[in-house]
């Protein structure tokens, strides 16, 4: 009797398992075939970009997609990469792809070529705003508007991150001058061409980006900026150097990308320049004067002599002028801002251009040291 039970409670676990196991395949057919789905049917879905990371795996892709309503599921998106060989295929850059698309569409559109156009450009260091506009169009940006270009750099907040970088708080001008961090670049530019998305051919419609070129490469150097400071902790060691004024060791910085020509040389030329300061002495600073003085087509004019019988040219003239300019006078590179956080220790007053032919200095400290030096150099350096 008792097997007889123990057998009809075999045969209706068998039955429940069964039954599970039926109900566990329709899930399983249902969710393939709901998850499988286009996002949408509808076919006025708008084409819409989407951004592939240097560096993006199937996994991060996958969830953005889904996350921006252009999938159903990441994970099917993950198996049906995993499972056509295709997931190691990403192509970085910017697709535009759409809601209504397969995954299998969505997923030839990321491995293949970018439709839209990327263009780099290089900013190097000792470049002042003003000659940026000219550069990145010689460069292949085309849209670059030099008065929109300036209103924002000049400006300091209109259409840029500034809130978000607290180190731009407190400065005695609106300007970004010497903020735009030097560097090499790449932006995403407006597409003109019809392509095919899908079955469709459609003109894509730009971003925001690349509708406004100017804010994006400016939000583009300033947060390059902000990398630079936070990787070199340079805010935390200019103070621990006695320079707790950030926007002074921007101003110190940028005169020395100007002034060294030999990079070994950068820190030692900021301890002069600091030194000075400290003292309350003139900078005597010719690139200051060339700042103010130049213009469209020669914006580093030679100086003929004469520097301390000019007018304060708006105090760029640190031959009539104590203390530091109101701006700094150029973009300085992540060495010359390092440099000016952490400058050398020495007492060197001065410096004078020697006769080695590789734009190294001798420097001094005393006048008189100084005065010896620049006779013994007067001919080779043309005075």
């Amino acid at each position: 009797m008792a097997m007889k039970y123990f057998s009809r409670f075999l045969w209706t676990l068998v039955g429940i398992a069964m039954v599970i196991g039926v109900l566990a395949v329709g899930v399983l057919i249902y969710s393939a075939f709901s998850f499988g789905q286009p996002y949408t049917n509808n076919p006025n879905t708008p084409p819409v970009s989407f951004i592939v990371k240097d560096g993006d795996t199937m996994n991060p892709v996958a969830t953005r997609l889904e996350q921006q309503k252009l999938i159903r599921s990441a994970f099917w998106m993950e198996m049906i990469a995993r499972f056509s060989g295709k997931g190691s295929d990403l192509k970085s850059g910017e697709h535009i792809v759409k809601a209504n698309m397969s995954y299998n569409d969505i997923l030839a559109t990321l491995t293949t070529a970018i439709p839209f156009a990327s263009v780099k450009f290089t900013i190097v260091p000792g470049k002042r705003i003003a000659e940026m506009p000219t550069l990145l169009r010689s460069q292949g940006l085309n849209g670059i508007d030099d008065n929109h270009f300036m209103s924002i750099a000049m400006s300091g907040t209109l259409g840029t991150d500034y809130d978000g970088y607290s180190w731009l708080a407190g400065r005695a001008s609106n300007s970004l001058e010497g903020y735009l961090l030097p560097d090499t670049y790449e932006i995403s530019v407006q597409p003109t061409n019809t392509m095919k998305i899908g079955t469709d051919l459609v003109t894509p419609t730009p971003t925001a980006d690349q509708l406004q070129p100017e804010k994006t490469v400016i939000n583009m150097m300033l947060k390059q900026f902000d990398t630079v400071l936070k990787k070199d902790d340079i805010i935390n060691v200019a103070q621990q150097h006695g320079h707790s004024d950030m926007h002074e060791v921007v101003i110190i910085a940028s005169i020395v990308e100007r002034e060294a020509k030999a990079p070994a040389e950068r820190k030692v030329i900021a301890s002069v320049y600091w030194n000075r300061v400290a003292k309350g002495m003139l900078l005597n600073a010719d690139p200051t004067i060339q700042y103010a003085l130049g213009t469209a087509g020669d914006w580093w004019p030679q100086l003929n002599g004469g520097l301390a019988d000019m007018s304060d040219l708006g105090g760029y003239n640190t031959y009539t002028v104590h203390g530091l300019p109101p701006t700094a006078i150029a973009s300085p590179s992540e060495a010359s801002l390092v440099a000016a956080a952490a400058p050398s220790d020495t007492k060197y007053l001065y410096f004078v251009l020697n006769c080695n032919k590789d734009g190294t200095h001798d420097f001094s400290s005393t006048l008189a040291e100084h005065n010896g030096k620049v006779q013994k150099y007067s001919g080779c350096n043309g005075s």
